[in-house]
């Protein structure tokens, strides 16, 4: 190792530092590894990072391009030139110890399948080990991913014992959000009683893993196409948390008919704290920006602003708990739709998983 910045031995300045301990089992390893890749990309082969994903790298080569996503030392590499991929796969090979695995069929917990219109992206295995992990396996699966009768509160029900189950089953389920968008806003109304989770949520918590029980088939496609045409549907469901009468918003974003980007969140500040506390207005210029951007760009006519209906809006799905017809039919709309996985989610597999878990636990 280089001698550190401070601790240069005048006398031999070009000496280095034999190591003791492997520097790889360190806990500054990922940043130090990153640190020295994104050099590499950037200065020796010249890509250009991403401002909007800090780990994702891409470079135009006359009209191709290459993008390049690293998740430590996991790497995703894509472009449009197959001659050009093969070319930077061997400058990095040069530099780096690497291992070509040849197409992508799963990153981090996400299968991806390719199929004749598109890919499929699916997490049916990391879900299936989570309804193992907590003996759900035999449960009887839901249609929808909420009830639409049930109104979680903060102080609904009985403190449970189990706080740390449930944790543990919340934080694993907002990862799932990445390819089952249809799931984002139960994740997030569960996510809201983190800190003090009582009967009701639980019960609720439960419901969503019965839901994704029968549904494990399911993933999110993307489709070949030509075209890039970017809409965005934006929906708001206006004062309806009981608690704190915030509001819970949601927005899906689509590349052409490819769903690319989508949120269901709980406003952070209401209304009525506005209209009572004169301080937070200081905090809303923001807003009165992006309202005059968006007004100018209507009027250069470089974005269309229309009213969609309920029925049809995409991001109604992720403010609210709604019935199987209209659930199912914006699920569609999300391309959440039935692919051909390896672990396709029938109940015999997943109880012959669990009984293989419950045997290994046994031992």
């Amino acid at each position: 190792m280089a001698q550190p910045e401070g601790f240069v031995n005048s006398a031999k300045p070009h000496h280095i530092c034999k190591l003791k301990k492997a520097i790889y089992g360190l806990k500054q390893a990922p940043s130090v590894w990153f640190d020295r890749f994104k050099d590499a990309m950037t200065t020796q082969w010249h890509f250009q990072h991403s401002k909007s994903d800090s780990s994702l790298f891409y470079k135009w080569i006359n009209s191709h391009v290459i993008l390049v996503l690293v998740y430590v030392d996991d790497i995703i590499l894509t472009g449009s030139n197959p001659q050009l991929i093969q070319q930077v796969i061997q400058d990095m090979h040069h530099t780096f110890a690497l291992k070509d695995l040849g197409d992508l069929n799963y990153f981090l917990g996400i299968e991806v399948v390719k199929s004749a219109t598109g890919l499929y992206l699916s997490q049916a295995k990391y879900i299936a080990d989570i309804l193992a992990k907590h003996d759900m396996v035999y449960s009887s699966p839901v249609s929808t991913p909420m009830s639409t009768s049930q109104y979680l509160t903060k102080d609904s029900g009985d403190i449970i014992q189990n706080v740390s189950q449930y944790r543990s089953i919340v934080g694993a389920l907002q990862y799932v959000t990445l390819t089952r968008p249809d799931i984002a806003y139960s994740v997030n109304k569960l996510s809201q009683f983190l800190s003090n989770p009582h009967t009701s949520h639980w019960d609720a918590c439960k419901w969503l893993l019965r839901y994704l029980k029968g549904t494990l088939h399911l993933g999110l496609h993307f489709h070949m196409t030509g075209a890039l045409q970017l809409h965005c549907f934006t929906d708001s469901d206006w004062a309806s948390d009981r608690d704190d009468r915030k509001s819970i918003a949601g927005y899906a974003v689509y590349l052409s008919p490819n769903l690319v980007s989508w949120s269901s969140k709980k406003q952070a500040v209401g209304a009525i704290a506005l209209a009572y506390n004169p301080v937070y207005h200081a905090k809303t210029k923001h807003v009165e920006l992006d309202i005059h951007f968006i007004r100018d760009k209507v009027a250069a006519k470089s974005i269309e602003v229309s009213y969609v209906p309920s029925d049809d809006q995409s991001a109604d799905i992720l403010t609210k708990a709604l019935s199987f017809k209209q659930f199912d039919y914006l699920r569609h709309k999300l391309n959440v739709y039935p692919g051909h996985f390896s672990l396709r989610g029938d109940v015999s597999d997943i109880e012959s998983r669990a009984q293989k878990q419950s045997m290994t636990d046994c031992s």
